[in-house]
């Protein structure tokens, strides 16, 4: 098992979607809560176990 890797202290962009997300700008203005991909769609193959 890989030990937990430490973040950034400054990840590039970060900053200005911090400030799309506290505007509540789309896509953070809660407008797709309500979807639902169509019923046709097909699940994605699961990755191969270890």
């Amino acid at each position: 098992m890989r030990p937990p890797t430490t973040p950034p202290e400054h990840v590039p962009g970060g900053e200005a979607v911090a400030r799309l997300v506290e505007a509540g700008a789309f896509p953070f203005d809660g407008t797709h809560r309500d979807f639902a991909p169509p019923a046709d769609w097909p699940l994605p193959p699961l990755p191969a176990r270890p």
